[in-house]
């Protein structure tokens, strides 16, 4: 369920009004909606220090989520502003996540995130080769409003 109140925070709030904040409607000012909204999205993990989350772990997962909330704004644009492409792709990521991380067999959130290590850096590599080859599909006034 985190999934659907993200996105429609993220994407269809925050990512919304930095576009209309941003003014012409280009590719460039999208870049910088989605961008923003993006690292908001991502900052918002460092919550999890106070939970107890070591600050490497916390920084890597804000990392992650950046990139991931690039992707899922892209994919927003992409769908011309379809909110539940990136509600289901949220939450195959987080329930992989949570398959991954042994929260399902008694592991704490805290525990799965400060089990995050530089490893998990690929990741983020990974995500952002996804959101490099998403934004740059979006062309000028095309994809990036209801149609």
């Amino acid at each position: 369920m985190i999934g659907i109140y993200e996105e429609v925070l993220f994407r269809g709030i925050f990512q919304n009004a930095f576009h209309e904040f941003f003014g012409e409607d280009n590719k460039k000012n999208v870049i910088k909606a989605i961008v923003v909204a993006s690292t908001i999205f991502g900052l918002c993990h460092f919550f999890n220090l106070i939970s107890g989350g070591s600050i490497l772990s916390v920084t890597i997962q804000a990392l992650s989520a950046i990139a991931a909330g690039i992707i899922f704004g892209a994919v927003y644009c992409n769908s011309g502003k379809n909110i539940w492409p990136c509600v289901l792709i949220h939450g195959f990521v987080d329930g992989c996540s949570f398959l991954h991380s042994g929260i399902l067999s008694g592991k704490t959130v805290i525990d799965a995130i400060n089990d995050y290590s530089i490893i998990n850096i690929v990741s983020i590599v990974f995500y952002l080769a996804i959101a490099i080859y998403l934004l740059a599909r979006m062309s000028d006034g095309k994809n990036t409003d209801k149609e």
